[in-house]
């Protein structure tokens, strides 16, 4: 059957602008090359899959099994979320910010669990070091997130932080979202539990006052 549009869909129109921005124009793009992109997409992503499993059976057919594996990403992609596809031209939705992040292998580390405990990707340097019983240098702000590995609800962070180019600045808790750019009128802020698409922007709404200023005390 047709593949499933992603959480979020809009359609082209709703980002023409923004592509064209980014060097894309999808005036011409429908649902249907759409979801044929899609399923492009849905296939690379089988195809690292398949790659990492050969890698993975070729340290085992060696005798080498002893191994920590760790895969993430530098950034996501839109799907269709604001009529975008790709990384660009949009703003810092979690469709960019939200990466994988894949650690297997740890000494006493839960096996086959999800955890929406809240990391940064510079947070795998410390963690590392942490599962060798070696002390982590001076790293700013990242932190071990070995404890989570082994035991669900061990608090880390109140919220994960991130920027990007022009100045743009975010700090994301388990609800809420503060995007500081460096326009404040290009500023946003999300409540994450009723508006998971990030369709909303209250930035600047009675009633936001407190969350949006503790997640501005945590931002990069």
């Amino acid at each position: 059957g047709a593949l499933a549009l992603p959480e979020g869909f809009c359609g082209a129109e709703a980002g023409q602008a923004a592509s064209k921005a980014a060097g894309l124009d999808f005036s011409r793009m429908t649902e249907g090359r759409f979801r044929k992109v899609l399923a492009y997409y849905y296939a690379s992503i089988g195809h690292v899959d398949k790659q990492v499993g050969r890698i993975l059976a070729t340290l085992t057919s060696r005798g080498i099994t002893n191994n920590v594996l760790v895969f993430c990403s530098d950034h996501g992609d839109y799907l269709g979320q604001y009529g975008l596809v790709g990384c660009q031209g949009g703003p810092l939705s979690d469709a960019v910010l939200r990466v994988p992040m894949i650690v297997a292998g740890v000494t006493g580390q839960r096996r086959g669990a999800a955890d929406a405990a809240l990391v940064e990707v510079s947070d795998v340097m410390p963690t590392l070091l942490d599962a060798l019983g070696l002390p982590a240098p001076e790293c700013g702000e990242a932190r071990s997130f070995l404890p989570q590995l082994r035991r669900q609800g061990v608090p880390l962070r109140s919220a994960a932080r991130a920027s990007a180019g022009a100045g743009a600045r975010v700090a994301r808790s388990a609800r809420y979202k503060l995007i500081a750019a460096a326009e404040e009128s290009s500023s946003a802020f999300y409540n994450l539990e009723r508006d998971p698409n990030e369709s909303v922007n209250l930035y600047g709404k009675p009633g936001t006052a407190v969350a949006r200023k503790l997640l501005s005390s945590v931002l990069p």
